[in-house]
């Protein structure tokens, strides 16, 4: 008995500090010690979220401002119906967007193809340039140019370097390079941008900064002495330009520290100014003991709890975290394995089909959130005669008696459905929370999630009952059971899953962009990239050698004049332009002593002397002047191929190319 009763006075004590009929004082101090300001100077405009708060704002204390502005938020205009005028331009503007998009798109098209066709333009460019030929001037006196001031990226390190050159007495180069890392410094600070058609004096006539525009001056003044003036440095000067271009490069970094002085040294606290954030609920219940803090990582990471492991309560507000199908999956092996899982709202068909719940509206708003007994002693009226039937219900009894019951008033009355579960919050007949097993571990159903927004939990009673139902939670085990089990008090740690928890983490940058919804856009621009590879690589390819330029035989020459003389009206000029050709080629393959043409192609071609001397006379008497007979074409191509076989059996270089029959 003694050890009995300093369990229950342990037990007791424990549930004491957690005690929900603590928590409105507990929600009050809150708002008054952190300067909530979600009553007093609500956030402008309200959101959807603030709007649904609005039927309990007025039972809220100390809460004039809320209603206000939720009265403002809900009253409705004097004129809801557009005007005529309204409509009319509400359509031409419905017109301009469509063009807006037209023109974007044509944009962006533009945009593309224009560094396509200069590259293309800048190739032909280059090849006109190079095949002109360069003219070097040999009689001018040249003197050498001015060198380019250098371009770094890094200001400190330009600056050592040039610390460096004129150690060792290379001073020109180091004053040079003082300039360059004073403009490089300016250029990230955007007091000027670097091209390369700006002088030293434009650069300082530029510079937006009025206090480094002297500093720059007088460094570039310098720099023009040595390279233009002709001056050589002297170390005098060069230290001068050092200390200016090290006060110009190294005020960037004391302007930072002092933003930082000035801008972090007093951020202030937050406003808390959203109805509908969960600031106090959070903030209650740490002075309850029960601290609230976030989950930290995305569900579709939870791993199954190991036996024996402590398991924590994890609560999602389904009406703001979407959940993917990763995540569902890992959310009910994790309560199979022992987990407690509070579901506030409907928002995940998966997680409802799962555990087997469901949820309608009703038209009572007040709940009722009761807190049972961790233990019921009946060791004084234990009686051995008792039937297991009397002693349950006895037990029952005084189980509900022990029962503590704390009401409070919820803007969406609703109850919740779940086969086998136990109430926790009611809602007039019906459970507004309720509780069931699932494996190892427990699921709780709300049915939604405002028990968890600033202006809910403020109401008086609302406190007491968010709290109760986490306290119940929270023992071991945090199912309650049967009217005999017994329960021991424990603190187990809540966390609290934030909107984007519920998105699984991208296994790479790419899925990261598809998740975004922006894979088709990705896909684009990998399109584009190519042609602007294209555009931009070909020119740097191996040169292809171009092949020199084919030269036409004399004798195609020939044939393609005889053809055009065909097509003409004087077949006669074309016969007699072939025949002079025929016999300046017949002459140089005649044998030495030989003089009888006729003779000599009745050889080469096995045809008749008669045949080759009628054949020869009437091509050598024809005159482009002659009057045609008709057969002028029939002869021409006779005497081409009494050419063709004749002068092919010539052994010398000599001979009439195979070509085509000219057309008749």
């Amino acid at each position: 008995m003694a050890t009995l009763a300093a369990v229950l006075l342990v037990t007791s004590a424990a549930r004491a500090d957690r005690d929900p009929a603590a928590a409105e004082g507990h929600a009050r101090a809150a708002r008054t010690e952190l300067d909530m300001q979600f009553c007093r100077a609500p956030k402008l405009p309200l959101g959807p979220e603030a709007l649904e708060l609005c039927s309990v704002a007025a039972e809220i204390p100390d809460c004039a401002a809320l209603v206000a502005a939720c009265d403002a938020a809900l009253k409705k205009p004097e004129h809801d119906e557009p005007s005529d005028f309204m409509k009319s331009l509400m359509a031409a503007l419905g017109l301009v967007a469509h063009g807006l998009v037209y023109l974007l798109v044509g944009g962006a098209v533009i945009a593309l193809l224009v560094p396509i066709v200069n590259a293309i333009r800048k190739r032909r460019r280059d090849a006109s340039i190079a095949e002109k030929v360069d003219v070097t001037a040999t009689n001018t006196a040249t003197t050498e140019a001015p060198k380019e001031i250098e371009r770094v990226d890094d200001a400190e390190e330009a600056l050592r370097r040039a610390d460096d050159l004129a150690r060792r007495g290379d001073l020109s180069r180091a004053t040079t390079l003082y300039l360059a890392a004073s403009l490089s410094a300016l250029d990230r600070r955007g007091a000027i941008r670097i091209t390369k058609s700006r002088t030293n004096g434009e650069y300082v006539r530029a510079c937006s900064e009025a206090d480094s525009r002297p500093k720059l001056r007088g460094i570039a003044n310098e720099v023009d002495r040595v390279h233009f003036g002709g001056e050589p440095p002297t170390e005098e000067r060069v230290g001068k330009v050092a200390s200016l271009a090290k006060a110009l490069v190294r005020a960037l970094p004391l302007a930072m520290l002092l933003l930082g002085l000035v801008g972090c040294g007093n951020p202030g606290k937050p406003k808390m100014n959203d109805p509908a954030g969960t600031e106090l609920f959070v903030e209650t219940m740490k002075r309850q003991g029960m601290p609230v803090t976030p989950l930290g990582a995305s569900l579709a990471s939870l791993r199954p709890l190991d036996d024996g492991e402590p398991a924590p309560i994890l609560v999602i507000d389904l009406e703001r975290t979407h959940l993917e199908p990763d995540a569902e999956d890992k959310i009910v092996a994790w309560v199979a394995s022992g987990g407690v899982l509070v579901l506030m709202g409907d928002g995940s068909h998966k997680l409802s089909k799962t555990f087997g719940y469901s949820s309608h509206s009703v038209n009572v708003k007040e709940v009722d959130a009761r807190l049972t007994p961790l233990a019921i002693d009946t060791s004084d009226d234990d009686d051995d005669d008792e039937s297991e039937t009397l002693f349950r219900a006895r037990l029952q009894k005084s189980r509900d008696a022990a029962t503590k019951h704390f009401r409070g008033m919820v803007p969406f009355p609703g109850v919740v459905e779940v086969a086998g579960g136990l109430t926790l919050v009611s809602a007039g007949d019906g459970a507004y929370a309720i509780e069931k097993r699932h494996e190892k571990g427990v699921v709780v159903v709300v049915h939604d999630s405002t028990l968890l927004r600033n202006a809910v939990v403020a109401r008086p009673g609302n406190a007491a009952v968010i709290t109760a139902l986490f306290t119940e939670l929270s023992a071991n085990p945090a199912y309650t059971g049967g009217p005999e089990e017994h329960r021991t008090a424990e603190v187990r740690a809540i966390k609290l899953a934030r909107r984007e928890d519920g998105i699984s983490p991208p296994d790479n940058p790419f899925s990261a962009l598809a998740q975004a919804g922006l894979e088709r856009g990705m896909w684009h621009a990998l399109a584009a990239s190519l042609v602007l590879f294209l555009a931009y690589g070909v020119r740097h390819a191996r040169p292809k050698p171009e092949p020199a330029p084919s030269r036409r035989a004399f004798a195609e020459h020939v044939l393609a004049t005889g053809a055009f003389y065909a097509r003409s009206p004087h077949p006669t000029r074309a016969l007699a332009s072939f025949a002079r050709f025929a016999e300046d080629r017949v002459r140089q393959a005649l044998p030495r002593g030989t003089h009888d043409v006729p003779a000599f192609l009745a050889q080469r071609t096995g045809r008749s002397v008669d045949d080759c001397r009628t054949l020869w006379e009437r091509v050598t008497a024809t005159t482009p002047e002659d009057t045609p007979k008709g057969d002028e074409l029939r002869v021409l191509a006779d005497l081409r191929g009494v050419l063709i076989t004749a002068l092919r059996r010539d052994t010398g270089e000599r001979r009439l190319p195979e070509a085509k029959r000219p057309p008749t």
